[in-house]
């Protein structure tokens, strides 16, 4: 699993432990703002904590590290906009988070988002049949760029946080909650300004090569 906090890129989570370890050792004490050297890379670190729009707040002004009066031990702080006191976070949660469940239900999510789309260009057609063999049995919409891979290649320009909670639709369908408008937003015009679609029929579509993305690191 590879992890790209600021301008560092870990290969493996070990290394991004040994890490952050030195990082918290090395500013004990120390308040770590914009324009510091690992300011960068403790707000990339955040951004995969699994309650991160909670821990964020209003924004993020500074990280401090200090000693936490439960746990006995130097911990990473944060000062959030329009707050007094510090909230502290465990830097190691944001290590360990399940990011194979959570590109699951992403994915689920952008498929329910990208659904007007869908249906506009079936509106669009006089016929369903089939593009390749023309057969007009068992009509299927498809992405000529494979779905996932427009997935992808939407997540490495992503600058929104990857939520990892949802809601559920009249029908148990997952989608975006409302504090996620941004990325809902910004994946829904970036479908609709790349993704191509074609009608096939089940057979055709089920003999495509697959395209396969399993976590959200690739």
């Amino acid at each position: 699993m590879v992890f790209k906090l600021g301008n560092n890129i870990f290969k493996t989570k070990s290394e991004t432990i040994d890490f952050i370890r030195h990082l918290v050792k090395t500013n004990v004490n120390n308040d770590i703002k914009k324009g510091n050297i690992y300011f960068e890379t403790l707000n990339d670190l955040i951004k995969l904590h699994p309650e991160y729009n909670e821990k964020r707040g209003d924004g993020i002004e500074y990280f401090h590290i200090k000693k936490h009066p439960k746990y006995n031990n130097f911990c990473i702080w944060i000062k959030q906009k329009n707050k007094c006191d510090l909230l502290d976070f465990s830097w190691y949660e944001c290590l360990k988070k399940n990011k194979t469940s959570t590109l699951k239900d992403l994915k689920k999510a952008f498929r329910i988002t990208i659904e007007p789309q869908i249906n506009k260009y079936k509106n669009t057609l006089k016929k369903f049949k089939c593009e390749l063999c023309s057969s007009e049995n068992n009509p299927q919409v498809d992405h000529i760029i494979h779905f996932e891979k427009l997935v992808k290649d939407f997540l490495k320009i992503n600058k929104e946080p990857i939520p990892s909670k949802f809601n559920k639709n009249n029908l148990l369908e997952l989608e975006f909650k409302k504090e996620n408008i941004k990325i809902k937003n910004n994946w829904y015009k970036y479908h609709l300004q790349n993704s191509k679609l074609r009608i096939l029929c089940r057979d055709c579509n089920l003999s495509r090569t697959k395209y396969k993305i399993d976590n959200l690191d690739e």
